[in-house]
């Protein structure tokens, strides 16, 4: 993928992403052997409630009898080539000698889940070398797939093309759904790959709401700088964007309520206080008829937070 990230090409499938459920229906397709393996493929919805569609159908994950069953397919789907060794699986939920049959009887329990319905019973799951894995040709991918893509070609194109990298942008806008496996409890393996999507969403967002300001949309900025502000409440380029349009646009207490957010979260999570340059603003407001609301209370306050450096 990294010699076509520059192209028009990955652009274009970037574009198509919204019509890659139409292409679900399943039927014979080349295996890496050159054999035919045929039946419906899988899509994953993975960025926000977890759900698999198997060619047009969704498949009821949530009635499945065994809870393990749909966190093993929520790893496989999020790993790269769609497999994982099998040693990794009874580690990760399991964690004991035993883990090795209780593994076994999960598998059972999702291929028959996968397969249920179907007149035939395409080897979705497989087992070579060690590795246990999804059957690549009855992918067909998932959103967290294409919102990566749509992520790194913004990235590429941004310094060349602006403008296909704003639609990307807004392309890995469309495809967030929310927090990645949202309602998922908090595992190990989870965490780390789900701030880390988070932080690209928040990326998109910034630079569309970049864009946005330097066109001059208020309305449009201000929205998209807010959302930021909501998801990640010590961003200090989002709160200054935000306070600046308000402030402009006469919402100043509104402005000012902003600030108080931001200020009350900087305080109970790091113990310190907004950067200077942003108290300033902040008293500027307040003497300018803003409106006088409470500030965050000196005893929580500690020393200056850092300010980020923005993005080019």
């Amino acid at each position: 993928m990294a010699g076509l990230l520059g192209e028009p090409l990955l652009l274009a499938w970037c574009r198509q992403v919204t019509r890659l459920e139409g292409q679900l229906r399943g039927g014979p397709v080349p295996s890496a052997n050159g054999e035919a393996v045929a039946g419906p493929r899988l899509y994953f919805r993975l960025l926000g409630e977890f759900a698999v569609r198997r060619g047009e159908e969704m498949l009821a994950v949530h009635t499945w009898p065994r809870r393990k069953a749909a966190a093993i397919l929520q790893y496989l789907a999020l790993q790269p080539h769609w497999r994982v060794p099998r040693d990794k699986l009874v580690e990760l939920f399991w964690g004991e000698e035993a883990g090795a049959n209780a593994l076994h009887v999960t598998l059972h329990t999702l291929r028959r889940a996968l397969n249920a319905g179907l007149e035939t019973a395409p080897a979705y799951l497989t087992l070579h070398q060690g590795n246990i894995g999804l059957q690549p040709e009855l992918v067909a991918g998932s959103d967290l797939q294409q919102f990566r893509a749509c992520i790194q070609a913004a990235r590429v194109h941004w310094g060349e093309d602006r403008q296909q990298a704003l639609e990307c942008c807004r392309q890995a806008r469309s495809l967030y759904g929310g927090e990645l496996l949202a309602g998922v409890a908090e595992e190990i393996w989870l965490t780390p790959l789900r701030e880390g999507i988070h932080q690209m969403y928040l990326e998109a967002l910034a630079r569309l709401a970049a864009a946005a300001t330097d066109r001059g949309g208020a309305a449009g900025s201000l929205a998209l700088w807010l959302e930021i502000l909501e998801l990640d409440p010590g961003n200090e380029e989002a709160l200054e964007q935000a306070m600046d349009l308000l402030a402009r646009t006469g919402r100043k207490n509104r402005a000012l309520e902003c600030y108080q957010h931001y200020a009350r979260y900087l305080a109970t999570t790091l113990g310190v206080e907004p950067a200077p340059e942003l108290q300033k603003l902040y008293q500027q407001l307040k003497q300018t008829g803003g409106g006088e609301l409470d500030g965050p209370q000196d005893d929580q306050i500690g020393r200056a937070a850092p300010r980020r450096r923005r993005r080019q």
